[in-house]
């Protein structure tokens, strides 16, 4: 069956083609910015078109589209002209995972992470999952893989999926345990209000069977009040920080991996030491829910943690670009004011003596707006702030915003507006210094950057 992909270079659809070629599907996709991840699945035999035409969808039975294609556009309104069914992720997840044990995780932040500490952990046990990842993670010999990184798979065990709430993804996902991290406000283009936002998690919740698992972060409120919405003859277990979880991380101190360790309770009985080379109090929660999902599937919790030591993080999540001259490069998926005072707390930790520059880039308009007064101490664990233009990403109306106006906002003693990349990378090469950190927070372009800096310096150093 040829099925063809409209937006193929997301990160959303390029994940599920990879599966559907795996699983020996003929892939054909177009996106206008053909990227590295379209290169890659070129290579796995998927045709790939740059722009969109109507003769792009020839021969193909079903089209799938992303989010972010406009109804009006030429291949599928091609399409629909010629009978084809036209399709979302949503409603094409769904039966995809029908007859499978699916593990979903959802929140408003941890979901890559916390899925792809699930995935090693079942890879490294021989359960053959299959895998869909917001992200992408790196596997090798241990996970019985050639080394390489990856954000989708097929095998025959359980189905292991980043269920992401935009556009309602995450609604009609057929699953055994669902994960909720956290819920917070976002996505404000698709949920105008918080209550919308958290009445989304709900359903999701109100999705599993009698006989599943519902593991909910005992730290953070949102979360905690999904439990009545779970369905009856539910499982329904807590997990953090938080003295009342049933699965508790106590005693946490940093390591000689630059992360954190910690004693793993279950129901108050000590059943595993976790040793994590991921810095941050965030990914500590990530792991304890992984172990908990892994128990459910009959991995002993100390098993389970002893998988994630090694564990390096998913791609663009506190991921190590280069060093050059002393300036560390780091880039970070956080665009949310959680997430990114997360990240910044967690490079604290690890660099409690350099100086940190946190470099954003502000995500839609729509966002920026709604999160506004958030922002305000999200940099507090930072020594210098630089703030580019935002991403607009699919939103043409700018609403009014601009950085300068959460320039304002940010309560700190050393913030500046830059602009756009260009001009940014330049504010860098001007002032960094040995022994710097410098960390790129985007979910747009902005971990160019970061690139950029490494090659500035790096002439720098060759012209020294």
């Amino acid at each position: 069956m040829h099925i063809h992909l409209v937006g193929i270079g997301g990160a959303g659809l390029s994940a599920i083609a990879t599966l559907l070629l795996e699983k020996g599907y003929t892939v054909s996709g177009s996106d206008q910015r053909p990227n590295a991840v379209t290169a890659d699945l070129a290579t796995r035999g998927a045709t790939i078109y740059r722009g969109h035409h109507p003769d792009h969808i020839a021969g193909a039975r079903l089209v799938l589209i992303s989010s972010a294609v406009p109804p009006d556009n030429v291949e599928v309104n091609a399409a629909r002209a010629a009978g084809i069914p036209v399709v979302k992720r949503a409603q094409f997840l769904g039966p995809l995972l029908e007859g499978q044990h699916g593990i979903g995780i959802a929140g408003t932040h941890g979901k890559t992470t916390t899925t792809s500490m699930i995935a090693i952990i079942l890879l490294r046990a021989g359960m053959d999952p299959s895998l869909i990842v917001g992200g992408r993670m790196t596997v090798g010999p241990a996970e019985g893989m050639p080394t390489s990184q990856v954000a989708a798979r097929a095998g025959r065990g359980p189905f292991v999926i980043e269920a992401d709430e935009y556009d309602g993804m995450f609604l009609g996902l057929s699953l055994e345990i669902a994960i909720v991290t956290n819920v917070e406000w976002d996505h404000v283009d698709c949920y105008p209000t918080p209550a919308a936002f958290s009445n989304a998690f709900r359903k999701f919740v109100g999705q599993l069977p009698a006989d599943g698992l519902l593991l909910l972060c005992a730290d953070d409120p949102g979360a905690l009040a999904l439990r009545d919405a779970a369905p009856g003859g539910v499982t329904v277990q807590t997990y953090g920080l938080s003295s009342t979880a049933d699965w508790q991380a106590r005693s946490l101190t940093a390591n000689v991996l630059g992360g954190l360790d910690a004693e793993l309770f279950f129901q108050g009985k000590k059943v595993a030491d976790l040793a994590l080379a991921t810095p941050g109090h965030h990914n500590i929660r990530n792991a304890v829910a992984a172990v908990a999902a892994a128990h459910w599937h009959r991995i002993a919790p100390h098993w389970a943690a002893l998988m994630l030591h090694d564990f390096q993080g998913a791609g663009r999540r506190f991921e190590f670009i280069g060093e050059v001259g002393d300036v560390l490069v780091i880039d970070d998926y956080a665009h949310h004011p959680t997430e990114i005072a997360a990240t910044l707390a967690a490079a604290r930790l690890r660099f409690p003596t350099r100086r940190i520059w946190a470099v954003l880039q502000p995500h839609t308009y729509s966002r920026t707006k709604a999160l506004l007064t958030d922002f305000t101490h999200s940099f507090d664990d930072a020594d210098r702030v630089l703030l580019l233009d935002i991403y607009a990403a699919r939103e043409k109306i700018d609403l009014g915003m601009h950085s300068q106006l959460l320039l304002a906002q940010i309560d700190h003693p050393d913030v500046a507006y830059t602009g756009g990349i260009e001009a940014t990378t330049e504010h860098l090469l001007t002032h960094v210094a040995p022994e710097d950190v410098v960390i790129t927070m985007s979910a747009g372009d902005g971990n160019l950057v970061g690139k950029l800096l490494l090659e500035g310096l790096r002439r720098r150093e060759g012209e020294g």
